[in-house]
């Protein structure tokens, strides 16, 4: 279950749809397990970069997880969504925040059943991202041929996937592609203003609308190329964290997220994020230590909670004198 109601109190500036088609999980989900899995070892990480990660999971082959029906419902709702897309220096058309204006977008990314299916395909219990922007994020293609979707990147966030709402089949371009190595190789190539290597970059394309790939999306550096032909690249973009985030710590890239959502919403969804982490923190300490004359076992209990609390106030601090765009170009 969702720790809190996302549309309890929810941010001025996002209309609820009026009409909008009705998520059900019996007809609109065909979840199948992907054919190939790969890890960040197969990209190129070393036991030491991955020493205090949960997972080694890097990301699925396309996957399916919805079915004709449940496709043609999201594509609805994507297309209701889009009047309010807006723009940041990555992304040129993108809808954020839809899940507090569309109750099919809710449900859905919410869906106990898929946060299953992609927990069993991690081997990671996961939880729908506690930063409601995380969910439902929706990526259009610009209305200029040619320009990308995304930039290289990596994500704001550990665990997400990328879902293609319209055929990747019936446009030229527009594929999803990853970077065949680790952020350190890339953040080298960039810095000496070098192309990619052609053998360095993997381009995947689903075969029908309603696949997802799903990755570890801080850890693998990926893109969205733009379309040259006429048509629509619609994917939607829904994020995960542990369901333990105490034994599984978060990875919340603030900076990047804070530059792309309203700043009246930004620092308020990290708050309670942070706060929800916090929480737990606090709860195991309370119901799980047990009695004893050890000062330091305490000590160490409440010192996490402090340092995660103390972490986050100097990130909103800092992105309030200045924030900065990371990404490696296109």
């Amino acid at each position: 279950m969702y720790p809190f109601d996302i549309q309890k109190n929810k941010p001025k500036g996002f209309p609820s749809l009026k009409k909008e088609p009705v998520f059900n999980p019996n007809i609109d989900l065909q979840l199948e397990k992907p054919e190939k899995i790969q890890n960040l070892k197969e990209l190129g990480y070393s036991n030491k970069e991955l020493k205090n990660l949960s997972t080694q999971f890097a990301f699925s082959s396309p996957t399916r997880i919805l079915s004709k029906e449940g496709i043609a419902k999201l594509y609805e709702v994507v297309k209701l969504l889009e009047p309010y897309a807006k723009s940041s220096e990555r992304i040129p058309r993108m809808v954020r925040g839809g899940v507090y204006q569309s109750k099919f977008l809710r449900d859905f990314s919410l869906s106990e059943d898929i946060t299953k299916f992609f927990s069993e395909i991690t081997n990671l219990e996961l939880q729908p991202h506690t930063i409601p922007h995380q969910l439902g994020h929706i990526n259009y293609n610009p209305l200029k041929k040619g320009i990308n979707i995304d930039k290289w990147h990596t994500d704001t966030l550990r665990y997400d996937y990328v879902l293609f709402v319209t055929d990747p089949n019936k446009v030229v371009g527009g594929e999803f592609e990853y970077f065949l190595g680790t952020k350190k190789q890339i953040e080298k190539i960039h810095a000496k203003g070098v192309k990619i290597p052609s053998k360095k970059i993997i381009s995947i394309k689903p075969p029908a609308p309603g696949y997802a790939i799903f990755l570890h999306g801080n850890m693998v550096v990926h893109r969205a190329k733009g379309i040259v032909s006429d048509g629509e690249r619609i994917t939607l973009v829904n994020g995960y964290v542990a369901k333990d985030m105490v034994k599984n710590p978060d990875f919340t890239n603030f900076e990047e997220s804070y530059l792309t959502e309203p700043k009246h919403v930004g620092t308020s969804e990290f708050a309670k994020h942070t706060a929800l982490i916090a929480r737990e923190h606090l709860n195991r300490c309370i119901n799980d230590v047990e009695f004893s004359e050890d000062r330091d076992k305490y000590i160490k209990e409440l010192d996490s909670t402090s340092k995660i609390l103390t972490e986050a106030i100097k990130k909103i601090k800092k992105v309030g004198i200045k924030a900065k765009s990371k990404h490696f170009g296109d």
